[in-house]
């Protein structure tokens, strides 16, 4: 099966975001840094919403982190597992290690829609110089591990079908 044009461009999309806001903070840390060195004023905006960037980023980029095999992923365990096991043994490995990151991506889902709902009850702000409602994060990191459990979904049915991409 092949892997969904829209997901893969919406990935692709949200990956350019979290890199912008990469960018952005880092931005932020030289103007914070010039801003207390040259002019003895520092910022007291520039920690929490780099802080809440920095979550965004991290949650918009998985997916396409996943989608294009970006991952940290060490060759020589690779080779052994090969030379121990044959191509079909690792990709039955390989098979495995998705099914439970798509295990603990649900459990996450899961762990941010509790948060959500109570933190949206509660109207919670993050606790911060510059308060924002938690909610907004809750969605970004809710958004961010859908999208990692779809694009975790098609990888799996790719290797399935015989794809070798992902392996």
């Amino acid at each position: 099966m092949k892997y969904p044009p829209l997901l893969e461009k919406l990935n692709l999309y949200l990956s350019r975001v979290s890199g912008l806001l990469l960018f952005l903070i880092a931005a932020f840390a030289v103007f914070e840094a010039i801003a207390r060195s040259f002019f003895a004023s520092p910022t007291i905006w520039t920690a929490d919403i780099s802080s809440y960037m920095l979550l965004c980023a991290l949650f918009l980029g998985l997916s396409y982190t996943y989608q294009e095999n970006g991952h940290v992923a060490v060759d020589i365990m690779k080779n052994a597992f090969v030379r121990l096991f044959g191509e079909r043994g690792y990709m039955i490995i390989n098979l495995f290690n998705y099914i439970i990151s798509f295990v603990v991506t649900v459990v996450l889902i899961r762990g941010v829609l509790h948060v959500m709902e109570s933190a949206a009850r509660f109207g919670q702000l993050t606790n911060a110089n510059i308060q924002i409602p938690v909610v907004f994060l809750y969605v970004i990191m809710l958004v961010g591990s859908v999208l990692m459990a779809l694009t975790v979904i098609f990888i799996v049915i790719d290797i399935i079908s015989g794809g070798k991409k992902y392996l």
